[in-house]
């Protein structure tokens, strides 16, 4: 009969059983991450990380070029994975939920450019049917005589394959980016890219000209910052890596503290004194490691604050604070996460040092207009009261994705003098363009996604899975609180990097739902066949989304920007011709009709027309019986 005794552990065994315990936690220890063949994805793995590196530089990847040359990679990192499961043999594959979500959304986006019949758009649609029946004629290009759904089937196809690319982005990185070391290996990445754009922004932003790179003119409105296009899509990515670089640091000091016996503070004594004891602790054990993951927050963040965008500093302050909130309510007594305020205080100063800390103030005060845009007569708010009662007319299933521009035009009471593009927030412009649904859509992946993030926070005890929390509350949160003031998702680079971080976080929150006793509902496995055959729709669409894209930057690598601004000696009358005859060709050759190659080519013939109408004035005018100013600009070739 076997001794019921209990026996005293030893030290060394106290420290063998909790290894053991962390072990246990620790993903890659189920059977579902040891695979013979995983060796076989790590190109997909470099395609995605070299997708993350240089979506930003790429202007954001906003032209056609930059989305084509994502497009490839994630198409390399879908085959990848494609492979690695066709040669696994085991009988299930686990897929995010939060995946469905995003396929919701490429369906709704379908559904939008399905051409109607009469009957279903009267029960479909709202005031489209009437629009497209005022407008509507057989043979024009860009007004289909079916009614569709989508007031604008460029912007709403470009959406489509934009989504597209994004559940690619994120499905191969959940199927790839599994153990510690590939998690870690993206932080990392994250981590050293946004330093490299945070060090240069700060550094554009003293010499500043205007344009791109110090050279390319942008043709969007706005402030640019760094290498993108505009401020608050910088300040959105920079906030993408600042929560790569949280989980980093939480992770370095989870794991590299000391061994020995937990520190044990009472509660009895003052909150200052034991944050000082802490503090004590955490400098005792920095590595030179940790202070280089410290100094990068920091500089990410003063660079957030230098773009001088409100919304990314409101974001990076809530986010920061909704961080520690989670962090401290799930790992308390943590008093250590109160090093979130000395680490707010060193961006501060490093702001006030650099110089933009006066600026950034006027940005909020009333020397820089403060609220003004939300205010003001064509301000924020007054497009969103304008703009969000026309969803009740548009139907249920809103006007088609990107048509807020159509919308704000169409219900605007103002003279306008300036076009909204977007709606600077990205709630309200889902509930325009897809309506109910895509509201819903949306809402249910913030929630999920925040739900793997507390899940992971609060159930893990491994450094890896609470570092993931903390690194996922943090990019939610303040990804969130971003989307609410500004318009980032919908730039290519800030969504594909936000869906290849959310597909890490949705795996890791997957795993460990798989090693818990108890069932969680969370973890969704399907038949192994059916997870090759996601993979490979997924490597179908991504591939058809680069190859519409290569066609689209082909077209828009042979336009002249701005025809109708061009002086008549830039562009004479017989180059005029010769061009319309190559851009003709090209259209055909390509095979696209869209809209925007419709109004170029009529740009172009009434160039034409123009040009052929001054010289039909000076064949027979004499320049002599012309006023002064006239003769000077017909001599100078701008009449």
């Amino acid at each position: 009969m076997a001794d019921s005794t209990p026996r005293p552990m030893t030290l060394k065994e106290i420290v063998e059983t909790k290894r053991s315990s962390r072990d246990n936690d620790r993903p890659g220890s189920d059977a579902e991450s040891r695979n013979d063949f995983e060796w076989l994805g790590w190109p997909g793995r470099i395609a995605i990380l070299l997708a993350v590196v240089i979506a930003p530089w790429m202007m954001g990847s906003v032209y056609y070029e930059g989305r084509f040359i994502l497009a490839v990679l994630i198409a390399v990192a879908t085959g990848s994975w494609w492979l690695v499961l066709t040669l696994n043999t085991g009988r299930l594959s686990a897929m995010p939920w939060i995946g469905f979500l995003l396929f919701g959304g490429i369906l709704l986006g379908l559904l939008q450019l399905t051409p109607l019949s009469e009957g279903v758009a009267g029960w479909v649609t709202g005031r489209q049917g009437e629009i497209f029946r005022e407008w509507s004629a057989p043979g024009i290009v860009g007004y289909p005589a079916a009614t569709t759904i989508s007031l604008d089937r460029e912007s709403t196809w470009n959406q489509v394959l934009l989504l597209i690319l994004c559940l690619a982005g994120l499905a191969s990185t959940h199927g790839l980016f599994r153990r510690q070391r590939e998690l870690l290996l993206l932080w990392g990445t994250c981590c050293v890219n946004g330093t490299a754009l945070a060090f240069f922004g700060i550094i554009y932003k003293f010499t500043a000209n205007g344009k791109i790179f110090w050279q390319i003119e942008s043709v969007f409105q706005g402030q640019p910052f760094a290498s993108f296009v505009n401020r608050n899509n910088g300040a959105g990515f920079l906030l993408l890596t600042l929560a790569a670089t949280v989980g980093l640091i939480n992770y370095l000091w989870i794991s590299n503290s000391s061994r020995g016996p937990e520190l044990l503070i009472s509660r009895e004594i003052p909150v200052w004194r034991q944050f000082g004891t802490w503090l004590q602790v955490m400098l005792s054990e920095l590595t030179a490691t940790k202070l280089a993951t410290l100094l990068a927050a920091v500089l990410i963040a003063a660079a957030v604050m230098s773009s001088l965008s409100r919304g990314g500093v409101i974001a990076l302050l809530g986010g920061a604070m909704a961080t520690m909130l989670y962090y401290g309510m799930a790992r308390r007594p943590q008093i250590g996460a109160l090093m979130i305020f000395p680490l707010i205080g060193a961006v501060i100063c490093l702001t006030m040092w650099i110089g933009f800390y006066d600026d950034l103030m006027a940005r909020f005060g009333e020397r820089g207009g403060g609220l003004n845009d939300l205010t003001a007569e064509e301000g924020r708010l007054k497009s969103w009261s304008v703009t969000v009662p026309s969803f009740l007319s548009l139907g249920w299933i809103g006007g088609g994705l990107g048509i807020y521009p159509a919308l704000h035009r169409m219900y605007s009471e103002v003279n306008e003098t300036g076009l909204y593009e977007y709606a600077e927030n990205q709630f309200v412009q889902a509930l325009l363009d897809g309506g109910v649904v895509a509201e819903v859509l949306l809402l249910l992946a913030v929630g999920l996604a925040f739900y793997y993030a507390t899940f992971l926070l609060y159930r893990g005890s491994s450094g890896l899975t609470v570092a993931t929390g903390t690194f996922g509350v943090f990019l939610v949160s303040s990804q969130v609180l971003a989307s609410m003031f500004d318009f980032g998702w919908y730039i290519p680079a800030n969504a594909l990097v936000l869906s290849v971080m959310t597909g890490a976080i949705a795996f890791q929150s997957h795993s460990l739902a798989g090693r818990l006793k108890k069932k969680n509902l969370l973890r969704l496995e399907i038949p192994a066949w059916a997870g090759k055959v996601v993979a490979l729709l997924l490597f179908a669409g991504v591939v058809l989304s680069a190859v519409a894209w290569h066609r689209y930057w082909k077209w828009d690598s042979q336009t002249i920007a701005r025809v109708g601004q061009l002086p008549p000696g830039e562009l004479d009358l017989e180059a005029t011709k010769q061009h319309i005859d190559e851009m003709g060709r090209l259209k055909r050759n390509l095979g696209i009709s869209r809209a925007s190659e419709a109004r170029y080519m009529g740009e172009l013939w009434m160039r034409m027309t123009r040009l052929q109408y001054y010289a039909t004035l000076l064949d027979q005018t004499p320049v002599k019986s012309l006023g002064a100013a006239n003769r000077e600009k017909v001599e100078a070739g701008l009449w």
